[in-house]
């Protein structure tokens, strides 16, 4: 997947993947706001990985927000991709996902290169391809503002 953009990135912050029993959406909102500050930008993108559990197991999971200069604020969830109990039981003590990756497969970098979603998925998508549909998802109430303008958020 190709992105062609209409804007320059003037600034990013890695996310990072570590176990956030609150959820993963306030720290991408909180990035996207500080995009728009700092960069003086009319729209602003947070990324925040994490590793939440569902029906009883433990997946990877990634949030964005976008969020313009009036304060409306679009989220995308992607995919969670399940975790090796080997690797939650680091997680869980306290190690971030990407140095843990780091240790179990003896690469140095994992998370600036594919990622524990490419690891995972044995190259047949990347960490990179995974936040690309994370920001499409996220995109699309811009995208498709006329169906989200319709939407009654009482009814949700």
């Amino acid at each position: 997947m190709t992105f062609s953009a209409a804007f320059t990135l003037t600034g990013f912050v890695e996310p990072t993947a570590t176990l956030n029993t609150i959820g993963h959406r306030s720290p991408c909102i909180y990035r996207a706001k500080e995009a728009i500050r700092k960069a003086e930008a009319d729209l602003g993108v947070g990324l925040e990985g994490g590793v939440a559990k569902r029906a009883g197991r433990y997946f990877l999971t990634g949030w964005c927000a976008v969020v313009d200069v009036g304060g409306d604020i679009a989220l995308g969830c992607g995919g969670g991709i399940e975790l090796p109990e080997v690797i939650v039981r680091e997680v869980l003590s306290g190690k971030e996902l990407g140095d843990v990756m780091d240790e179990v497969t003896g690469i140095s970098g994992t998370k600036r290169k594919m990622g524990a979603v490419g690891i995972l998925t044995n190259g047949l998508t990347s960490r990179q391809e995974s936040w690309e549909f994370t920001l499409l998802y996220a995109m699309a109430r811009k995208l498709s503002a006329e169906l989200y303008s319709k939407m009654d958020r009482s009814e949700l």
